[in-house]
């Protein structure tokens, strides 16, 4: 089961194993693989091997030494790279470079998924909890949550810093939200450790 965002290119093929193999070129996606059946991530130069009802959540990165950002939601994952054979579980969210090497990312968002739907009635608000959990943050770095109406984050309806804490709530009125996590040094965002998604 795929789940793309918005703008995503992606090739699926499937073998005679019936192992079915995704190559990410752009974009991010949800992926789930069902008992019985294994799934490969392909990005770059970066393979992953998502295990029997594993999930995941990818994204390629268009930096100039990270090409793919990955956290494994559910089981456990595979990664293939020129750095070796990785394995990563629930929880953990890891960066992997276009040279091969793989690092933890700063921030692995625990909850919600990254393109989480609500059914919500005409006239209220929808309280979502986020949860978060930080590997490191620099000198002079703070954990900062925006949520804005567009995906650009040009309309920005929620900026708050969230020093000391590792879950929140967050109320949402009907539409498309779109949320990101970042950690910013002197009110600078980091840009490698920036984490979106949208509800």
């Amino acid at each position: 089961e795929l789940h793309l965002g918005e703008n995503t290119i992606i090739q699926i093929q499937m073998d005679d194993t019936g192992t079915t193999s995704v190559n990410l070129t752009g974009g991010s996606l949800s992926a789930n693989s069902s008992v019985g059946s294994k799934m490969q991530l392909k990005s770059g130069n970066v393979m992953v091997e998502l295990q029997e009802g594993s999930s995941l959540n990818a994204r390629a990165v268009s930096s100039d030494t990270a090409a793919l950002s990955l956290q494994v939601i559910a089981g456990n994952a595979i990664i293939n790279s020129a750095d070796g054979n990785h394995s990563i579980v629930q929880g953990d969210a890891m960066s992997m470079g276009k040279d091969g090497n793989i690092s933890l990312r700063p921030i692995t968002i625990l909850e919600p998924a990254s393109n989480l739907r609500l059914l919500k009635f005409e006239g209220s608000t929808q309280s979502l909890q986020f949860k978060w959990k930080l590997d490191s943050i620099p000198q002079n770095g703070q954990l900062i949550f925006e949520s804005a109406i567009d995906k650009d984050f040009n309309q920005i309806q929620d900026q708050i810093g969230l020093s000391g804490l590792s879950s929140m709530n967050i109320d949402f009125a009907e539409g498309i939200h779109y949320w990101r996590f970042y950690i910013a040094v002197d009110g600078v965002p980091v840009e490698d450790s920036i984490e979106t998604g949208r509800v």
